[in-house]
């Protein structure tokens, strides 16, 4: 009997002292691999600008135990992020911001390392750009040669836009509709736009649109034709006539002529359609002078 509780009062005894020992070092800093693993950061974002790809590719350890999450999809391994890190990241021309933002590593053991951070990356590759902002975790191993990445997931982050306050009011009356403006509108409809404009036949939008993307309107809008006819042109798609008493949705990237005198009801995405307007205004400013 004696035996026994010595044997349980041993073994409870070596449990509270490997706790503690867990303890310690779940609490240990290890500041030294803080700093080396912070280097090991700034030289994948040194290689990123200076478009050294074999560098950056060195800073991974590849093999079966290579894990990655980006976006949202499947585990992939090494040599999908291999590919990825030569084809997208490998052909970086200019970087205009590289963020480690909310950085935090945390050390376990003195050879791992857990590195998440929230990511505002601005770069561009030949002529396109790009404006990346997301959480990310990198799992670090200290080898031999150095801190290489094991692990790593991606997340974008969302950007949150505050939702539009109601008007108090929320209809109107056509007889009561702005008139006499370039464009006639009424904004804050939930983050729309609602226009009634009467333009005549012969009317060509197109002259309103220079400087836009593809000299084209690149807001949507879905609207009623209550009387005339509109021809609508688009880059992509084939030329539609939209006859009064039709319901109608243009998507971006469009124009359109008068072909009979037209009354036009429509609604777009407010933030575009302001802007839109603000360019036409210079547009038409810029013909008077």
């Amino acid at each position: 009997m004696k035996n026994i509780a010595f044997t349980i009062v041993f073994s409870l005894l070596t449990f509270v002292s490997t706790y503690a020992q867990l303890g310690d070092e779940i609490n240990e800093e290890y500041p030294e691999a803080k700093k080396e693993v912070k280097e090991a950061l700034d030289e994948i974002e040194q290689s990123i600008r200076n478009n050294e790809t074999d560098k950056l590719i060195s800073m991974h350890a590849y093999g079966p135990k290579f894990t990655e999450f980006e976006f949202g999809g499947k585990r992939q391994g090494s040599k999908e992020n291999e590919d990825f890190e030569r084809n997208f990241l490998g052909t970086i021309t200019e970087v205009e911001k590289w963020d480690w933002e909310d950085l935090k590593i945390n050390v376990y053991g003195g050879d791992v390392a857990n590195v998440t951070f929230h990511a505002n990356f601005k770069f561009k590759r030949a002529e396109e750009s790009y404006d990346f902002k997301m959480q990310g975790t990198l799992l670090f191993i200290k080898t031999t040669d150095g801190w290489k990445i094991t692990h790593e997931h991606m997340a974008p982050l969302a950007e949150t836009k505050a939702q539009p306050e109601t008007p108090k009011i929320t209809h109107i009356s056509k007889s009561d509709f702005p008139k006499g403006n370039m464009v006639n509108v009424v904004k804050g409809w939930g983050g729309m736009v609602v226009a009634i404009n009467e333009p005549p036949a012969g009317t060509d939008f197109a002259p309103l649109l220079k400087g836009q993307k593809d000299d084209l309107c690149q807001v949507p809008h879905w609207g009623y034709l209550e009387k005339g006819k509109l021809q609508a042109e688009y880059k992509d798609r084939p030329t539609e006539m939209i006859s009064a008493g039709e319901v109608f949705y243009m998507p971006p990237g469009h124009t359109a002529k008068v072909i009979e005198d037209a009354r036009i009801i429509d609604f777009s995405p407010e933030e575009e359609m302001m802007a839109l307007m603000t360019d036409i205004e210079k547009v038409v400013n810029q013909e008077k002078n």
